[in-house]
């Protein structure tokens, strides 16, 4: 049977093809035509609603012809200013703005006094007597409440409702959304917490302000909508640069759904109209073998996004730019790793007499990780958000100028390499932590370069794949600097191998990569 089936000769085949196309772009076109004939036959929406309005006797003859009259004015005044106005790009800019335009970036010192931090820690730590909450919900509460009062233990959610009720405070407003956004999607922020008995909600923060400013603090569940939300809450931070504004993702993955709202608005917002946003994303990302769709925010997609450019930036004639990079950038880009740093992070979003968006790649498993917890004394006067931390425990280590390598890294992996550091008690390893990637922290990078004179091995380790995460971002930048202080030695990677899947789904298999990367980083 396929034997007696031939294909017709190229040329015919070719004139039958271009004859076919030819026929579908007359019907298509006839069809166009015909749609335009049927509509230009159709009374105009606004005349028929009119004369519905008539009919029904809701407005007069007189009334419609006035009022038409009367836009057709406005417009056509518009249109004849328009053909000799030239454009001002201030006359677009909301004039609540003009608080927040700086003639450069100023330092804000974002750490509050102790006796306040207590004060605020054990109002949104305690849930009412005769409030009947989960078992579960309140052990958390009391832990809370313990934490406070010890001063030490403070997790990554108390940190955040210490920031959050400072602010309030302080005169600002903040507002969160996303989904599960009110238990947080790790059962760990309860900042509007049920009654297991009635139909009742208590927010333990709404206790630092008056009852007639309860709607300065808003925590909003939202649908599974991220293009949709995202894009709202953009909006309303444009208008609102007194509201600390947040929209969490379920996980950091998810935001894919809303990458539209992130690469035209928000990344480029400012570059394109001027527009101003402190909008903060909270992007749960981590490795932690609970596969692919539930473990990568993405991180190398903001940081692409970063306008950072280091060649221009590590010119001599440009060295002082550095200093002023976050205020000239599009945006930021962090991932921390520990409870003060977060509240100092959130504070500094809002104490600047600027705003800039904020893509935080925001923890899983250091929400509940004890080494992540912070003192109280870590927020207090004189404290501030860092971009860099320098090695945390250099005594256990050689002196400095006898460490032989330096391991920089970002985010969780952190306390992996460090765990594995103590249990193969390697002595000559420094670990420094970045925890704002982007706009890069040249100055805080190059410093730290210089107080290591002996090292001769330097790493960049990452959990994820050589083509995800923040290698192709940081990797030109730090080499840069090294090259600038005449380090005869390239960055090696230590990370997961090229793939097209951010993360394995066998818990195993990621346990094994896992030890791979953190035992090559440090040994």
């Amino acid at each position: 049977f396929f034997l007696m089936i031939r294909r017709p000769p190229r040329s015919t085949q070719s004139r039958s093809s271009a004859a076919s196309d030819v026929y579908k772009r007359q019907v298509s076109t006839q069809s166009t035509w015909v749609m335009y004939k049927k509509i230009a036959q159709r009374p105009p929406v606004f005349s028929l609603y009119s004369q519905q309005l008539l009919k029904e006797g809701v407005i007069t003859s007189e009334w419609l012809n006035k009022e038409q009259k009367r836009w057709h004015d406005i417009l056509e005044e518009a249109y004849q200013k328009s053909k000799n106005k030239e454009f001002d790009r201030s006359e677009w800019i909301s004039q609540i703005w003009d608080l927040y335009i700086p003639d450069k970036a100023r330092g804000q010192r974002t750490g509050i006094d102790i006796t306040r931090l207590r004060e605020l820690g054990e109002k949104i730590t305690v849930l009412p007597k005769d409030f009947n909450a989960h078992p579960q919900v309140k052990k958390v509460f009391e832990a809370r409440t313990k934490a406070i009062a010890e001063g030490k233990g403070i997790d990554w959610a108390t940190a955040e409702a210490l920031a959050f009720s400072a602010l309030l405070t302080e005169g600002f407003k903040v507002r969160l959304s996303g989904e599960d956004a009110q238990r947080g999607t790790f059962s760990h922020r309860h900042a509007v917490v049920h009654d297991q008995t009635r139909d009742l909600s208590y927010t333990p923060i709404l206790s630092v302000v008056p009852p007639e400013n309860s709607n300065h603090f808003t925590v909003h569940n939202s649908h599974l909508s991220e293009y949709g939300i995202l894009g709202f809450e953009y909006g309303y931070s444009l208008n609102h640069p007194n509201h600390l504004v947040l929209w969490e993702a379920q996980f950091g993955d998810f935001a894919n759904g809303a990458q539209i709202i992130i690469d035209t608005f928000i990344a480029a917002g400012e570059n394109k109209w001027g527009e101003k946003s402190g909008l903060v994303l909270l992007l749960p990302h981590g490795f932690d073998g609970q596969g692919p769709e539930h473990s990568s925010a993405r991180l190398e997609r903001y940081l692409q996004l970063c306008d950072d450019d280091y060649i221009e930036l590590n010119k001599p004639e440009n060295l002082r730019k550095r200093n002023f990079l976050v205020f000239h950038s599009n945006w930021q880009v962090a991932n921390v790793t520990t409870a003060a740093n977060y509240f100092h992070l959130l504070r500094r979003q809002m104490l600047r007499e600027f705003r800039k968006p904020l893509v935080l790649m925001s923890p899983k498993k250091l929400l509940r990780l004890r080494a992540a917890t912070s003192n109280i004394e870590d927020m207090g006067p004189g404290t501030s958000f860092k971009k860099v931390f320098d090695e945390a425990y250099p005594q256990e280590l050689v002196p400095m100028k006898e460490v032989r390598r330096l391991v920089f890294c970002t985010g969780q992996i952190y306390y992996d390499l460090l765990e594995k550091r103590r249990a193969t008690k390697t002595k000559d390893v420094a670990i420094i932590r970045l925890e704002q990637v982007g706009p890069f922290p040249y100055e805080e990078v190059e410093t730290l370069l210089k107080e290591y004179p002996g090292a001769k091995e330097f790493v960049w380790a990452q959990e994820e794949p050589l083509n995800f995460g923040a290698w192709n971002f940081v990797s030109p930048r730090i080499q840069v600097l090294m090259d600038n202080q005449k380090i005869k030695k390239e960055l090696i990677f230590q990370g997961r191998p090229p793939s097209g899947s951010p993360a394995t789904g066998f818990s195993k298999l990621h346990a094994r990569e896992q030890e791979t990367i953190v035992t090559q980083a440090i040994c």
